[in-house]
């Protein structure tokens, strides 16, 4: 968390993060220690959907389970909140491939979440994923997609390619391996 929060303010043209993302409702955020305790400490703020969702990095276990984590140091649970309040308009795209990292909660000014987060912190596009993605099919479908970028194709084509050909192979022409990934311009 530390490591990615020290790209605010820099100019990082991609950003891929390979790690657990999260949305919870309100009901599930009820039930978790996490966020019982942070909302002790933050005196009864509510859990908003930038709360309830994010990422997950090293060290994040402790606090996610509710145990001691050591006040200089960050607890590895980055909040979609944290995320919005960075700089990152050098970013021109940002992959998240984990599971499901562009759910969120709608509202009338739209999905309230990482992708919310990621665009009000100034970036440009994002590749996020609706559902559950499957560890292989996503190795092969990042390959192919930063191939085509690094052929010289844009972000949009080297997306649609991507897509093409994973569903035109053998291997991977079922869309549960590429259909959750969405991108967002």
């Amino acid at each position: 968390e530390e490591d990615f929060k020290v790209l605010s303010s820099g100019s990082t043209p991609i950003i891929h993060i390979a790690t657990h993302g999260f949305y919870r409702d309100n009901y599930d955020a009820n039930q978790m220690r996490y966020y019982r305790d942070i909302m002790a400490t933050d005196m009864g703020r509510e859990y908003s959907p930038m709360r309830r969702s994010g990422l997950i990095f090293s060290g994040a276990n402790n606090a996610w389970l509710g145990k001691y984590v050591p006040s200089q140091v960050e607890d590895g649970i980055l909040l979609a909140e944290e995320i919005a309040a960075m700089e990152l308009s050098g970013t021109g795209l940002v992959v998240l491939s984990a599971c499901e990292t562009g759910l969120g909660e709608a509202s009338s000014e739209g999905m309230s979440g990482l992708q919310k987060a990621f665009k009000r912190a100034g970036v440009d596009k994002l590749i996020i994923s609706l559902g559950k993605v499957h560890d292989w099919a996503t190795q092969q479908f990042m390959t192919t997609f930063y191939g085509y970028l690094a052929d010289g194709y844009n972000v949009h084509q080297s997306f649609q390619l991507a897509k093409a050909t994973m569903m035109e192979s053998e291997s991977f022409s079922d869309p549960s391996y590429w259909a959750s990934f969405i991108l967002l311009e």
